[in-house]
């Protein structure tokens, strides 16, 4: 990824969670630790099984207070469309 880029999520099958930047808040990647055996690695897997939306549990309960709001800020998802990337 290029510096100054981020990823602006749609269907969430490029974006990888633990080590692209994706986040809209001043810190683009994911600060939260790695869970341990974790097995979810692209943005896709957080949605809920429609694809329609975030899977707000999951979230809660793999990220920590600060990432959580940034993540659920990111507006409904486009699964008709693949991952771009933006300038900061």
């Amino acid at each position: 990824m290029h510096q100054g880029c981020r990823w602006t999520i749609r269907n969430g099958l490029k974006v990888k969670i633990w080590d692209d930047p994706w986040l809209r808040d001043s810190n683009t990647h994911v600060r939260s630790a790695v869970p341990l055996a974790c097995k979810i690695w692209v943005v896709n897997t957080l949605f809920e099984q429609d694809g329609m939306c975030w899977n707000i549990g999951m979230i809660m309960s793999m990220f920590d207070e600060r990432d959580v709001p940034a993540i659920l800020i990111i507006p409904p998802l486009c699964m008709d469309q693949e991952d771009v990337r933006e300038w900061n």
